[in-house]
C-alpha cells in the first residue's frame, strides 16, 4: 500500500529527473524486494522513508536505514536511493556516522523541495578548504591532479637517471 509521503516523493522525483517511476518487486539473490521507486529501464531504484522525530537518536533508529540501504546495494541499478521524509537529523546523523562507506544517496523532501544529504565531493571540498596550505600550494596541487594522465613515467625516469 502506497502512503501519502511515498506519493508525494514519486511526483517530486519524476519531476526531479523527468522519468517515470513505479513500485515495482526486484528480485535480489533470490529474495524478492518491493521498492518504491524502479525506473522502467531499472537503473534507478530507491525507497521512500518517513521518519518521525525522537528527542534522543540512537542506533535502533539508525538501525532501520541499514536494511534499506543493504538491500538497495545489493541491485544492479546504477543509481541507487532513499528519499527522507520528516525529522531530517535521522538521517543526517546516520550519514555522518556511516555514509562514507556507502554510495547510496540520501535525499530529503520537503514542501516538494528535494534536497540531497549526502555529497562526498562537498566532504572533500569542506577538509580541502580547512587544509593550512597555501593558494600557490593548492594552485600546484590542482595543477598536478589535471596533469596526472599525461605523465608519462619511463620519460620521467629517464630524465632523472643518476
Amino acid at each position: 500500500m502506497e502512503s501519502k509521503f511515498e506519493n508525494i516523493a514519486r511526483n517530486a522525483l519524476e519531476n526531479y529527473w523527468s522519468i517515470k517511476l513505479e513500485s515495482k518487486k526486484i528480485k535480489i539473490s533470490g529474495i524478492e524486494k518491493t521498492f518504491d521507486f524502479v525506473s522502467t529501464d531499472g537503473k534507478i531504484i530507491g525507497d521512500a522513508k518517513f521518519v518521525k522525530g525522537f528527542k534522543k537518536i540512537d542506533d535502533d533508529k539508525l538501525s532501520n536505514i541499514v536494511e534499506d540501504v543493504w538491500l538497495l546495494e545489493k541491485t544492479k541499478a546504477e543509481k541507487k536511493f532513499i528519499i527522507f521524509g520528516g525529522d531530517k537529523n535521522i538521517p543526517k546523523t546516520w550519514l555522518n556516522k556511516f555514509g562514507d562507506i556507502t554510495d547510496i544517496m540520501f535525499y530529503y523532501l520537503n514542501d516538494n523541495k528535494i534536497e540531497k544529504l549526502n555529497n562526498k565531493e562537498k566532504k572533500i571540498d569542506e577538509l580541502y578548504t580547512m587544509s593550512v596550505w597555501s593558494e600557490d600550494d593548492l594552485k600546484i596541487v590542482n595543477e598536478v591532479r589535471e596533469n596526472l594522465n599525461k605523465w608519462n613515467p619511463e620519460k620521467y625516469y629517464l630524465l632523472h637517471q643518476y
